[in-house]
Order: structure tokens, then C-alpha cells, then sequence
């Protein structure tokens, strides 16, 4: 990695000092050097933090100044996985030109997913940062005006389709513990569809069942059309296209939609009985593992998803909970609906049974 050569005749005082106790990570120093106005850098070369590097160039600063730094833990940052130590730098002052800084980080911990750098704020506030220079070896370089605590991490993005973990199919069925089950149709005659073909993904429950109307968009995104049962006298609840399964989707960060619905009631009515608003709230997660009945899946994605439904007024009419676990070229492996939470016991996806 290239660094700018910053214009410096003094010799930097670097102090390491490696048997430095005390808690609080922030609270006590474990190297520091003072730098002049006319710049200069500032280095670790041993201990925990050997690498991290300040460069402060030339007019950044009126006086010398300090520059120390300490070991600090990272914050949990939805989306974001950490792959390096967090340092705390000092001072925290605002600088009169960009300082670069230079963090270590194992370099087997690089990936695909995109390389960030995480600061937190003295207030606790996590802000994502672009690196400048991402060194293979495992350097990352970005540019700051002030000191704080630092580390880099990646973003945990799902760059697949989630169409790899939900197959439509007519005729993929899936059985869970707690009398749970799943089963994909196409359906022609659904009502208030005009004729026209539809996904129908019917969840079902002891006592409780509950439809959800599916499109898979080009994007590979799985769209969500709207909600029906036909439990009692059962009902519809139709709207335009809302995300369910996104294409593409960052793992950890929740995402909110919100779309009017058309409600008939009971099923099979083509008249509205009502309209209103649905909140869709998703949550996509990454399991490490899940151990079900028929065996062990480790390519995972969880989605949990809560629909509230709004009438005109303002008044919530209902909400809808749902986790729903999926694992590539297999499909749901674990349904939490209706109350209930259930693992799968066996099934059947593109005419091939799930199982040993």
C-alpha cells in the first residue's frame, strides 16, 4: 500500500507501552506521539494494535498536538459484521485538513461483501465510513477531520436471489413440528384475480390457516400480493406488489413498506367490503445453522415479517406475525405462524422429498 509522503523533520516519539493495565479500554493509552503543524505520522509497530497509523499532513493543526491510542471493543451494528479490533484515537477535536488513518485487520477475514469502516461517536452513534485503500494484506486506509473510535467491518449483503431459497413450484410441500405445514400452488381461480394465474403460498396450522398471494419478479424478488383465509368466512386482502423476499437485501437491516390494501369479505366476494393500510416490516437475518428432524442446513436465510393493517381512520384492524426460515434449493425449514413454532419433518421440492 502507497502512502502520501507528509513533510516532517522531526523525530516522532512513539511510546508503546505493552504492560499497561487498567479497564476500560478507552480510558488508558497504549501508545502516543505528538505531532508539530508541520505534519507527521504516527505509528503502532507492536502489540494488539501494530498497524494502526495516523498521518496528519502539513497545516491540519495550529499546535502540536497528541495523538494517543487505546484498545477498544466494537458495537454491535445491524448488518455489519466486524473482522478487526476497534481502536480508540485521540484527540477528538476536529482537524483543519482530512487525516488518514490506517487500520490492521486479519486478512483471511476479507470477503466479498463490501469493506467498511465503523466509527462511534463519544455520543455512541455508529457511522459507516468508505475506505480509501482496502490492502489486500489486510490494511484498510480512509480519511477523517476528527479522532474517535474506529474498526473495520464488512456489510453483510445477500448478493444471491432469494428465488435460490423459495422455488415456486406447484406442488412444493413442506411439513414441521406442531402440526404446521406449507404448500406452493398455482392457482387459477382465485378470486378477484381476473382469471389470471397467481402464487398461492398456504400456510396451515392446527386450527388456523392463512394464504399469501405471490409473484416472482424479474429481479429474482419475490413479490407479496396480498393475504387471504378461509378460516370461518374467511376473507382477501389484495394490493399492489410489496417485497417479501427481496432480490437482494442487507442482512441485519430491517426494511418498511407500507401500500393501501382491498379488503373482500367473505372469500369469494368480488365486492370491497373495506380498504385500508398495511405495514410490512422485514427483517432478514443469516442463522449460522439450524439441526431439524430430517437433517442439518447451514445456507440460511430468516426473514421475519409483520404485517399491521390500518383502516381509514387510523385504527390498527389486525397484524399478522410470521418467521420463515428458508435454506438454498430446499426451501421453508422452520415456520413460526399462528402462535406456534415448528421444524421441518419432511416434504417434497421439485418432485424430489426432502430428507436423507
Amino acid at each position: 500500500m502507497s502512502h502520501r509522503t507528509l513533510r516532517s523533520s522531526f523525530l516522532l516519539l512513539l511510546l508503546v507501552f505493552a504492560g499497561c493495565s487498567g479497564g476500560g479500554g478507552d480510558e488508558a493509552p497504549v501508545a502516543a506521539a505528538t505531532i508539530a503543524p508541520d505534519g507527521g505520522a504516527f505509528e503502532i509497530t507492536a502489540g494488539k494494535l501494530a498497524g494502526v497509523r495516523v498521518e496528519i499532513p502539513a497545516g491540519a493543526v495550529l499546535q502540536p498536538v497528541r495523538v494517543t491510542a487505546a484498545e477498544a471493543r466494537p458495537s454491535a451494528h445491524p448488518g455489519f459484521r466486524s473482522i478487526s479490533r476497534a481502536v480508540h484515537l485521540r484527540p477528538d477535536t476536529a482537524f483543519l485538513l482530512p487525516v488518514l488513518v490506517t487500520l490492521p485487520f486479519p486478512a483471511a477475514a476479507l470477503s466479498s461483501n463490501e469493506t467498511v469502516i465503523l466509527q462511534r461517536s463519544p455520543t455512541g452513534a455508529i457511522v459507516e465510513l468508505a475506505p480509501d485503500i482496502v490492502d489486500p494484506a489486510g490494511l484498510a486506509t480512509f480519511a477523517v477531520r476528527s479522532l474517535s473510535t474506529v474498526w473495520v467491518a464488512e456489510r453483510l449483503f445477500l448478493g444471491v436471489a432469494t428465488e435460490e431459497f423459495l422455488s415456486l413450484e406447484d406442488g412444493n410441500t413442506w411439513t414441521f413440528e406442531n402440526g404446521l405445514a406449507a404448500t406452493i400452488t398455482m392457482a387459477f381461480t382465485e378470486p378477484n384475480f381476473g382469471g389470471l394465474p397467481v402464487w398461492r403460498l398456504q400456510l396451515d396450522g392446527p386450527q388456523q390457516s392463512l394464504g399469501l398471494y405471490l409473484e416472482r419478479h424479474w429481479s429474482g424478488a419475490t413479490n407479496l400480493l396480498g393475504i387471504c383465509s378461509t378460516d370461518g368466512n374467511g376473507f382477501q386482502q389484495l394490493h399492489d406488489a410489496a417485497l417479501l423476499l427481496p432480490g437482494h437485501c442487507t442482512i441485519g437491516q430491517g426494511m418498511l413498506d407500507a401500500f393501501p390494501f382491498t379488503s373482500y369479505e367473505p372469500f369469494g366476494t368480488e365486492t370491497a367490503a373495506n380498504t385500508g393500510t398495511t405495514v410490512v416490516h422485514l427483517l432478514p437475518r443469516l442463522p449460522t445453522s439450524l439441526l431439524t428432524p430430517v437433517g442439518e442446513y447451514t445456507d440460511l436465510l430468516r426473514f421475519e415479517v409483520v404485517m399491521t393493517h390500518w383502516a381509514p381512520n387510523g385504527q390498527a384492524i389486525g397484524s399478522t406475525t410470521l418467521g420463515l426460515t428458508f435454506a438454498r434449493y430446499v426451501g421453508l425449514v422452520a415456520v413460526e405462524a399462528f402462535g406456534l413454532a415448528g421444524e421441518l419433518t419432511g416434504g417434497m421440492v421439485g418432485g424430489v422429498p426432502i430428507g436423507p
